[in-house]
C-alpha cells in the first residue's frame, strides 16, 4: 500500500470516527445513551469494514457489498443490546432504531440521506432525524408513522402484546394464504388482487421466529391500552425536526386519522400534508398519486 493510499485510509477513519463522536456528543448533551464513545467507535469501525471489504476482495465473483451488509447486522445486534425490558417499560429501543438506521445511512454513503418510510419505519426515520440530524436529509412518511401524537395500533394488534394471550392468538391463526389477507385487512388494505404480495407476505411468516418477532415488536411499542409513552412521538420532539417533511396519509388509516397528520404538519417547522385513499399501506391503493407527491416533494427540496 502506497503513503497517499494510507494517508486517504487513515484521513476517511479519522473523519468517520469525528461524525461519529458529534453524534454522540449531541446525545450526550440530551441525556441519551450510546454517546460519544459508542458513536465514534461504530463509526470507524463501520468505516474500516468498509475499506477493507472495497480493497481487499477482487475478482468476478467478489462482492464487497456483502461488508456493508455485515456492518448493518453488527449494528443491530449492537442496537439489541441496548434495549431493556424493566417493570412493563421498554427503555433504548429510540437508541437502537436510531443507531441502526445511522450506521446504515453512513455506511452505503447516502448522508444526508432521503428517507421514505411507513408505520414503524416512520418512527424510527423520524426519531433519527431528532437524534442524528446529520444523516437525514428529507423525509416522506406514508401513512401513519407508528405512536405518533397519540396513536396506537388495532386492538387485534395489542392483544396479540399480552403475555400468553397474544402467543395463543398466533398459535390460532391458520398459516396460509388467506390469513395474510385478513390480516392486512386490519390496516384497512385489501390485497386480493395482489397475489404476488400476498404469497410473498406468507413467505416470510414462514420464517422461523417470525411469530414472536412480530409480538416482541409490537409489545415495544404498544401495550393493550395504547401506545407506551416512552415510545409515544410528541409534539415536543417534532418542533425539533428542521428537515423538510413531507406526509401523505390513507383517508381510512386506522393507525390514526388524517386529523393526526395535520397537527403533525402544523407542528413540524417544514412539512406539507396530502390525504389520498387508502388504509394504513395507501401505495398499495393509489400507487400513481404516492408516487406523484413524492416526486414533486423531491424535485421541489434539497437534501
Amino acid at each position: 500500500m502506497s503513503a497517499s493510499v494510507l494517508s486517504e485510509w487513515l484521513l476517511r477513519l479519522l473523519l468517520a470516527a469525528l461524525l461519529g463522536a458529534l453524534v454522540g456528543a449531541e446525545r450526550e448533551l440530551r441525556g441519551h445513551p450510546a454517546g460519544v464513545r459508542t458513536q465514534a467507535l461504530v463509526a470507524l469501525a463501520a468505516a474500516l469494514f468498509t475499506g477493507v471489504g472495497g480493497s481487499a476482495f477482487s475478482g468476478p465473483a467478489a462482492d464487497p457489498t456483502r461488508v456493508a451488509a455485515g456492518v448493518a447486522t453488527g449494528v443491530g445486534f449492537l442496537g439489541a443490546g441496548v434495549i431493556l425490558h424493566y417493570r412493563g417499560s421498554v427503555r433504548g429501543l429510540t437508541t437502537a432504531a436510531t443507531l441502526w438506521l445511522s450506521a446504515v445511512v453512513e455506511e452505503l454513503d447516502l448522508a444526508p440521506a432521503t428517507i421514505v418510510a411507513n408505520s414503524m419505519g416512520g418512527l424510527w426515520s423520524l426519531w433519527t432525524a431528532i437524534d442524528h440530524s446529520d444523516d437525514v436529509g428529507r423525509l416522506v412518511t406514508v401513512g401513519c408513522p407508528a405512536t405518533i401524537l397519540g396513536t396506537s395500533a388495532p386492538l387485534p394488534m395489542r392483544l396479540a402484546t399480552v403475555p400468553v394471550v397474544g402467543a395463543l392468538l398466533m398459535r390460532l391463526l391458520p398459516d396460509s394464504p388467506e390469513q395474510v389477507e385478513k390480516d392486512l385487512a386490519m390496516t384497512n388494505e385489501d390485497v386480493s388482487d395482489l397475489p404476488e404480495l400476498r404469497d410473498l407476505m406468507f413467505e416470510m411468516r414462514r420464517i422461523p421466529g417470525y411469530d414472536e418477532m412480530i409480538r416482541s415488536l409490537l409489545s415495544a411499542a404498544v401495550h393493550l391500552g395504547g401506545a407506551r409513552p416512552e415510545i409515544a412521538l410528541t409534539s415536543d420532539q417534532l418542533a425539533k425536526i428542521d428537515q423538510p417533511v413531507q406526509m401523505i396519509w390513507g383517508n381510512n388509516d386506522p393507525f390514526g386519522s388524517p386529523r393526526v397528520g395535520e397537527r403533525a404538519v402544523e407542528i413540524l417547522p417544514d412539512s406539507e400534508f396530502h390525504v389520498v385513499s387508502g388504509g394504513h399501506m395507501p401505495w398499495l391503493d393509489e400507487p400513481d398519486a404516492v408516487a406523484d407527491h413524492i416526486q414533486t416533494f423531491l424535485e421541489g427540496t434539497s437534501s
